[in-house]
């Protein structure tokens, strides 16, 4: 059944992030969904496509398993736009995911240095907890 996208920029307000991921030249954008609910992270994957893992804490028995929804590249920009009318918490780095898209070069290019150091380090400061 589709997932209510609204329902889905909740759920990512609460128990998701926008980021990052960067290798030596690159970035990747992406969107993390961590929860102990297996169903709702496969209904993720089922609507939206991405990949998860599973948790399992052994140094804390007592904790429950936790699945992790992933979902990068160009997919995870795309549902990023979609959500963006429906984000409250998250919608500044919603709206830096997207402004990647915008000026990310095509066909093999890379972005320079700079601008991939800027993209982390504004990305770093909306995640950053505390004050």
């Amino acid at each position: 059944m589709p997932l209510d996208l609204a329902y889905v920029a909740g759920f990512i307000d609460g128990e998701g992030c926008f980021d990052f991921v960067k290798s030596r030249k690159s970035i990747t954008p992406r969107i993390v969904v961590v929860n102990t609910n297996k169903e709702i992270i496969e209904e993720f994957k089922s609507n939206f496509g991405g990949d998860i893992t599973v948790r399992e804490h052994k140094d804390h028995p007592n904790w429950k398993i936790t699945y992790v929804w992933r979902l990068q590249h160009s997919a995870a920009i795309e549902l990023t736009r979609k959500l963006l009318p429906y984000l409250k918490v998250k919608a500044p780095q919603a709206r830096l995911i997207i402004e990647f898209g915008e000026t990310r070069p095509g066909s093999g290019k890379r972005l320079e240095p700079e601008k991939i150091n800027s993209f982390i380090q504004r990305m770093h400061l909306l995640n950053k907890k505390g004050r």
